[in-house]
Order: C-alpha cells, then sequence, then structure tokens
C-alpha cells in the first residue's frame, strides 16, 4: 500500500510543469579585451524538449548611463538571427547563432555590460483542445550578465624630447616625455640616477585623442648640478605606467569636463615601459667660458691664416 503511494506521488509530481526546465549552463563574456581584437560572447543553455522549446536568445549592451540596446536577436520560428546597429558593437553574423555572439574590432567605447536573455515558451499538452485566450503560451525567461572592457596598452616606450648635445653646470635641463595613445591613460614617472623627481619640478598634462584614447605628456624642468652626478653620469629615466586611478581629462571636443572611472587591470596587463636620457656635461661655469673663449681664438687665427 505504502509503495503503491509512493508511486502515485511520483507520477504527480512528474506531471507537474517544472518552472526552471530551462537553466544557463556556460556564460562566458571576457573581463577584458585589446582594442581592435575580435571577441566571443557565449550563452549556452539548455532547454526540456519535452515540456518546452527555445523561443528567442537575445543579447543587450548597457552604455554608461546605463541604456540598454538589443544588438543581437535569435528566433526560433525562422531561425533567422538579426543584428542591430549601436555604437560600438559590430557583430560577425557568420560566426554567431543562438549560443555564440562574435564581435570584431572593439573599440574603447565597445566597453560596457553585456546581457544574454534567453526565452522558451512551454508546449501545449493538448493541442486539440487548446484555446489562445483560455491558454495563453505560458514562457520562462532567463538571463545573464558581464561586465567587458575595452583597454590600448602602450607597445612602444615613451619618449623623450628636448635634450640638447652637451651642458654646463648651471644649464636648465627641459625635458619632456611623451607616452603613446592609450587606454587607461598612462602616468609617467621621472628618475634621476634612480632617485623620484619631485612634483614640485614636473608638470603633467593629458591629451584627448581619437576613439576615446589619452596621450600624457609630461614636462621636467631643473638646473643642472654638480650633486646630481653619479659616478660622473646623469641618467633620466621617464617611466611609463596604466595608471589605476581616476583622472579628469582638461577638456573635450565638446567642451565638457570628463571624468575616467577607475579601471583595474589584472597583473598579467598591467606594463611598464621606459626611456633613458644621458645628461652630456661639457663642464662647469668657468669652463665654460673659458672653452668659449678658446674656440674663438681658434677661428679667429683660421680666418688670419
Amino acid at each position: 500500500m505504502r509503495q503503491l503511494l509512493y508511486q502515485l506521488i511520483f507520477f504527480i509530481l512528474l506531471g507537474i510543469p517544472d518552472g526552471r526546465c530551462l537553466h544557463m549552463v556556460n556564460f562566458f563574456v571576457p573581463e577584458f579585451a585589446n582594442r581592435g581584437d575580435k571577441v566571443i560572447l557565449e550563452c549556452g543553455f539548455s532547454v526540456n524538449d519535452r515540456e518546452e522549446e527555445l523561443y528567442t536568445v537575445k543579447w543587450y549592451k548597457f552604455d554608461s548611463r546605463g541604456k540598454m540596446s538589443n544588438f543581437y536577436t535569435w528566433t526560433h520560428s525562422n531561425q533567422q538571427p538579426k543584428k542591430h546597429r549601436i555604437e560600438g558593437v559590430k557583430v560577425v553574423m557568420r560566426e554567431s547563432n543562438q549560443n555564440f555572439v562574435t564581435l570584431k574590432q572593439m573599440k574603447i567605447g565597445s566597453s560596457g555590460t553585456y546581457k544574454c536573455e534567453v526565452t522558451s515558451k512551454r508546449r501545449n499538452r493538448n493541442p486539440k483542445y487548446f484555446h489562445p485566450n483560455e491558454n495563453p503560451p505560458r514562457f520562462n525567461v532567463i538571463e545573464e550578465e558581464a561586465k567587458l572592457q575595452v583597454v590600448e596598452l602602450a607597445r612602444e616606450p615613451p619618449e623623450i624630447q628636448g635634450g640638447r648635445g652637451n651642458y654646463f653646470y648651471g644649464d636648465d635641463l627641459n625635458l619632456n616625455c611623451t607616452s603613446k595613445p592609450t587606454y587607461p591613460p598612462t602616468t609617467l614617472t621621472w628618475f634621476i640616477n634612480d632617485n623620484r623627481v619631485g612634483n614640485s619640478l614636473i608638470e603633467d598634462d593629458l591629451l584627448y585623442k581619437d576613439d576615446d584614447l589619452y596621450v600624457t605628456i609630461s614636462f621636467l624642468r631643473i638646473s643642472v648640478q654638480p650633486n646630481l652626478f653619479r659616478a660622473g653620469e646623469i641618467k633620466v629615466r621617464c617611466v611609463a605606467e596604466i595608471t589605476e586611478e581616476p583622472i579628469k581629462a582638461s577638456m573635450l571636443p565638446d567642451k565638457k569636463e570628463f571624468k575616467l572611472y577607475q579601471v583595474k587591470l589584472p597583473e598579467a596587463m598591467k606594463l611598464s615601459t621606459q626611456t633613458i636620457f644621458d645628461v652630456p656635461l661639457f663642464g662647469d661655469g668657468c669652463t665654460n667660458k673659458l672653452t668659449k673663449f678658446i674656440l674663438v681664438i681658434i677661428l679667429f687665427l683660421n680666418f688670419m691664416f
């Protein structure tokens, strides 16, 4: 009797519709992508074919203001996916289906939150007695989302400009260091013989370039003095690193202030490059005057004879 009761309960539960038939199996959105790369978004799910059928698969992107836009739709009725144009998202249709969507030519503006939404429609058990007004179709919806950040890292070291062929004690050393266009912006740090230069001797500027990239320029102003030399030389280094701090750009083309939000990079993507400038010293102040006098005498004698 007890066994018969268990069997009865089992068949009753088996006949109850399972609202969780549709479920997500694999969902993947890369956390970071390099500018210009191709990325693959994955939305793997499972549908109970006995209870339901796949209805639609849709991909959305949220912009920085939180606005959600649909850029890809796969419909079971015709199985012909459609793409919808939105800024920064380029879908490769021949490499996309109900489980995978391929995006190409990623830009900084492609960054944002991506969401996959899967909808299934419950099958009608008794189509002979189905009345749309009395038995509307029941839908199950699952969704998942993740953030993707596109970056442009420096592939070359910064460039130091402004150096002369020789210096004398008391001369002003005026150098500027320029980073390559990057996102997030680059932080430039000056070192003289491995000693970090204080902020009072440095002036930085952040320039906005095309495709949301930034160029950092740092100016170094210092007087050449004997105490700066180590082992008879001065080595000036400009080190470029990707910053992880929010930065305000001075001015954008629309003449409005713009704030860059914090971007945390994984350790594997953090790069540091540098350029070294050796200060060529010709002599001190007295030697400078004597040298110039001797050169004048030599030129005069060559002219006379």
